[in-house]
């Protein structure tokens, strides 16, 4: 009895496994894989053999898992769809038909699912992009791609416009009668003049492999951890000439790389287009087995990167950059570069292309995920698991993932791109208490125009009644009185916050030559502000040209503006009459004539705009000075903010300080210790519009005064058009910026 209950068990447990058996072989079969609709590459080996490699691990020291030793077994290989022959290599014959398959990869090649390299004895274009020559090759990969990732990778480097991006498709493979899976058919990085990387024979291709240690012939590196191994000339071919040439070049370009001559050796671009990419990406192993440079010549063309690769870790470095970015190689050294020339290309670049490759991206994936590839690919996926014996998730899952990071990547960068690599405009005053006056309420004005100033940087180097020959000295060694170095406002460029000690020129030399600066202003020390033939001589107040000529020397790039300094009050001056006025027109024909001689790029008319203030009725008894010479809290600091601010910071951020919201109330500290008390008028609605008129004015027009008055609507004629700043035709109670007979004012009373 116990043995025929065994019997029926044993016969039940054949059953269910010969069941099991046959359902396995139909959803493996031949019919049942044509009919998903993805080509089918057909490989058939001599004998049936199987493509075979040794494994090996690291050296001590050394990372990553390899393999050796692997074996090119000859074979046939066709590629159908449905019923239709589409290539047929042939049997294998030397030469003139066929093909060899190895395993390729290095851990990609230890799973039981592996990678291959197919050699076709005769050249073509497996991919089937037409009936011409141009991209037959020899050279063909089947890679896996289980999660979609490397085919959106080469999706990404056709929007990105790299030099060469590798062609690519989906298809099912079987070999020897074995269902092996779902494979990108793709195009290797290799030379190919018409259709890969077009090097010359005197050119040549590398790769910064981490896995150099690996290869018989690699050429070390003295900039990377990794070894360089060649792809082109072929490692059994390179002559003795070409491997002294290739180590020769790479380490003048590792030379160039890690020093200021960096654009003399590469396409900037091609670098900075690869860095770009792999940022969009969030590739987490950026820096390895992907990093190809190719020189298309030997004799006269630059290293460039054409070609990105390998998109198995993208995605992955959510809320930072890609690895290569700030870790590892050149990189960080060339977005950090004095010279900028990387940075800007790199900035160039996301401004150019980031709508096209993001939009671009959901595009395809929103398009991909409706189409009858994309279900081909699911199913695909699906017997892939089946067959390899994995969870699957599904195409749909993949492309959410996709989706998701590229919706979210663009706003990260926007933002990082913003604070971290793109350098700050940077400006550096060079002047005295004057320069305090002017710029104490800038931060005010700039927060109140809600302006990002991480893209603006000022800084104030400033000592008491500093002069061009006090600065000049200073440089020298030979003036040690103290002076301040301090950050305005912008991004923290500098180590600001910092007094000079000792009071040498060690510090004066330092801010100099250590910051690229943009722009460098300077004025005179008021007491020989009006007397222009003072400056260039060799008295007190001259020496105008030593500065000039020490500020080429360490930042010859640099534009120099001059601020036209605001006017002694009237009791200061000891001239009759209005002598506030009479000695602003001497300052004003000072500086003008200063701009006709010397190489001048801005002036800052914050003495025009103070003094048309004075002239306004019923203007100030003081004339908005505190002690006579320096501008009081309240309305003479704010007007010469605002004219800083037209004349600096507007054309930076295309935004005019008509209408911006900043008002000031003077503190009892200030009235305290103003010696002129009524000097300090509070900034209110009323006045506010009236300095910033005047400072939109003196810009304007630095040698002459403003007649706006208190109120600039009454300068416009009844019947003239009117026009908004941007030069747009406007209501008339339109309460904007206007333009009127070629003149910006702000219109303080709509509907008038």
């Amino acid at each position: 009895m116990i043995r025929k209950c065994i019997h029926s068990i044993l016969s039940t447990l054949l059953l269910i496994y010969s069941v099991g058996i046959g359902a396995a072989q139909s959803l493996f079969s031949e019919d049942s894989i044509k009919a998903i609709g993805l080509p089918v590459v057909t490989i058939e080996t001599v004998d049936s053999e199987e493509p075979t490699c040794e494994y090996v691990a690291h050296p001590e020291g050394m990372a990553g898992y390899g393999i050796r030793n692997a074996t090119k077994v000859p074979g046939r290989l066709t590629i159908t769809l449905g019923d239709e022959l589409l290539y047929d290599s042939g049997s294998y014959a030397k030469d003139t038909s066929g093909m060899r398959i190895k395993i390729r990869g290095n851990s990609s090649a230890y799973p039981a699912k592996k990678p291959y390299k197919v050699k076709l004895e005769k050249a073509a274009d497996l991919l089937l992009r037409g009936d011409d020559e141009t991209y037959s090759d020899k050279d063909w990969l089947l890679i896996k791609d289980p999660d979609f990732r490397q085919h959106i990778g080469f999706e990404t480097s056709r929007l990105m416009g790299m030099e060469w991006t590798p062609g690519c498709r989906y298809v099912n493979v079987v070999m020897n009668g074995d269902y092996r899976g779902l494979y990108l058919l793709c195009e290797p990085v290799e030379r190919n003049k018409r259709c890969r990387i077009n090097v010359s024979e005197t050119g040549y291709i590398v790769e910064s492999d981490a896995y150099f240690w690996n290869e018989d012939l690699y050429i070390p590196s003295s900039l990377s951890p990794f070894g360089w191994t060649l792809k082109y000339p072929d490692a059994d071919d390179v002559t003795e000439e070409q491997l002294a040439f290739l180590t020769r070049d790479l380490a003048q370009l590792e030379e160039a790389l890690a020093g200021p001559l960096y654009a003399e050796r590469i396409d900037v671009e091609s670098f900075a287009r690869w860095l770009l990419a792999h940022d969009i990406l969030g590739t987490w192993d950026s820096y390895g087995s992907n990093l190809f440079v190719a020189r298309y010549d030997s004799l006269d063309s630059k290293a460039r990167m054409p070609v990105l690769w390998d998109f198995d870790a993208i995605f992955m470095m959510e809320g930072t950059w890609s690895n290569v970015h700030r870790e590892r190689f050149f990189f960080q050294h060339l977005l950090s570069s004095r010279d900028r020339v990387f940075a800007s290309r790199y900035l160039a670049l996301w401004e150019e292309l980031k709508t096209s490759v993001f939009d671009g991206m959901l595009s395809f994936i929103d398009e991909y995920e409706i189409s009858e590839e994309a279900e081909a690919v699911d199913a695909s996926m699906n017997l892939d698991a089946e067959r390899w014996h994995y969870e699957n998730t599904s195409l749909r899952d993949h492309l959410a993932t996709a989706r998701a990071w590229f919706e979210s990547r663009e706003a990260w960068l926007e933002e990082h791109i913003a604070t971290e690599v793109r350098e700050p405009y940077r400006i550096l005053d060079i002047g005295n208490s004057y320069t305090d006056n002017y710029t104490g309420l800038l931060p005010s004005l700039a927060e109140s125009a809600c302006l990002d100033m991480g893209g603006v940087s000022l800084f104030k180097l400033t000592r008491s009644g500093g002069s061009f020959r006090s600065w000049t000295d200073c440089y020298h060694d030979s003036d040690e009185q103290p002076y301040h170095f301090r950050r305005v406002l912008g991004a923290p460029v500098v180590t600001a916050d910092s007094d000079a000690d000792p009071n040498d020129g060690s510090l004066f030399r330092r801010v100099l030559s250590e910051q690229p600066w943009d722009l460098i202003v300077l004025h005179q020390r008021s007491e020989y502000a009006p007397y222009y033939e003072q400056w260039t001589g060799e008295g007190d107040g001259g020496h105008l040209d030593d500065l000039l000529a020490i500020i080429r020397w360490e930042q010859p790039e640099a534009r120099i503006g001059f601020q036209l300094i605001h006017s002694y009050a009237d009791e200061l001056t000891g001239i009759a009459g209005n002598g506030s006025l009479a000695r602003w027109e001497q300052i004003a024909e000072s500086v003008k004539r200063l701009t006709l001689e010397r190489d001048i790029s801005v002036v800052i008319p914050c003495g025009t705009a103070v003094e048309s203030l004075r002239e306004q009725l019923p203007g100030n008894p003081a004339d908005y000075a505190s002690d006579g010479s320096h501008l009081a809290a309240g309305l003479g600091q704010y007007t010469a903010a605002c004219t800083y601010f037209e004349a600096v910071l507007a054309p930076l951020f295309d935004v005019s300080v008509l209408g911006n919201p900043a008002r000031y109330a003077c503190t009892e500290a200030e009235l305290e210790n103003a010696r002129y008390p009524e000097a300090c008028v509070d900034v209110t609605d009323e006045n506010a519009p009236v300095a910033q008129q005047l400072a939109v004015d003196a810009v304007a027009n630095p040698y002459s005064l403003s007649t706006s008055g208190s109120k600039p609507c009454d300068r416009m004629e009844p019947d003239s058009p009117i026009y908004n700043a941007w030069g747009i035709p406007v209501s008339r109670d339109y309460p904007g910026i206007r333009i009127s007979c070629g003149r910006k004012y702000m219109r303080t009373n709509p509907g008038r």
